[in-house]
């Protein structure tokens, strides 16, 4: 059994995810509070989350265009700290998605993760959706 699947993040001050309905250049920014053990090792961590939306137009992507889409920005400054060595690390998520009126899915959705020790970008995008 993976060591992972057991592990559980206990918000003391819960992280903001989404902020529904949201228009263009509304934004809103909130600080969480996190902690868990992994391998033995206590963790806390602290952030900010900023969420923006930053962008309204026409989206085109490989398989259709589409028009009056918002693009939400999201950003999440997280420190973590391991306890019993009082070792730091940070890290720096963003998010990008795009929104329109005619589906309750995303459009498209960019994540990008930076750190000193992981680097990772992916890419989603909407080809259909069913109800």
């Amino acid at each position: 059994m993976d060591q992972d699947e057991d592990m559980e993040i206990q918000y003391s001050k819960p992280m903001l995810f989404a902020k529904r309905p949201i228009k263009y250049l509304d934004s809103i920014s909130d600080n969480f509070k996190t902690t868990f053990t992994r391998q033995n090792m206590d963790f806390e961590g602290n952030g900010k989350v900023n969420i923006v939306a930053d962008g309204y137009g026409t989206l085109i992507l490989p398989n259709k265009k589409y028009e009056s889409v918002l693009r939400v920005k999201i950003t999440q400054n997280t420190t973590t700290t391991i306890k019993q060595y009082g070792s730091k690390s940070e890290m720096l998520n963003t998010t990008y998605v795009w929104f329109d009126n005619n589906h309750t899915s995303a459009l498209l959705k960019i994540d990008i993760t930076k750190s000193a020790y992981y680097n990772d970008k992916t890419v989603q995008f909407l080809i259909k959706e069913k109800y």
